[in-house]
């Protein structure tokens, strides 16, 4: 005799990158946000402070008591990436600006999220089949 199957109480789904297209945005969207801020950081190659930039961002996520800190404030966070990255080109600091800087990124990699491919249609599958969806998230709860 075949085990009868049952199906699940329900399912916890993860948004970044289960559902939404997130972490590949990071590096695009400060790309274009550094660009866009040239003129404010010459003579420094923007090339430059994107490297410090991403070094000060992986220093800051490799911490677990900063990462934790940083996930409940984000723009604190990534402003204090945009801070270092000044401080080491030996541009002035600015904590107004890099602050700008920062919610422009958080803006431009919002505006760029997109679903991961066949997952909204797996979601609704899923919920043809009536098993209700929980949605789970470690982001900030404004972001999200």
């Amino acid at each position: 005799m075949q085990g009868r199957q049952i199906p699940p109480k329900g399912l916890l789904v993860d948004l970044d990158d289960t559902i939404l297209v997130f972490e590949p945005l990071s590096a695009p969207s400060w790309e274009q946000v550094i660009a866009e801020v040239q003129s404010h950081i010459a003579p420094v190659e923007p090339e430059r402070f994107y490297h410090h930039l991403l070094d000060a961002a992986t220093l800051y996520w490799s911490d677990a008591k900063r990462h934790q800190t940083g996930r409940l404030n984000p723009d604190a966070a990534r402003t204090s990436f945009v801070v270092e990255a000044m401080t080491r080109v030996g541009l002035p600091r600015d904590e107004a600006w890099a602050l700008t800087v920062a919610r422009r990124f958080a803006q431009v990699r919002t505006e760029a999220i997109y679903p991961v491919p066949g997952a909204l249609e797996t979601l609704r599958q899923l919920n043809q089949y009536g098993i209700p969806l929980i949605l789970v998230t470690n982001g900030d709860a404004q972001g999200q």
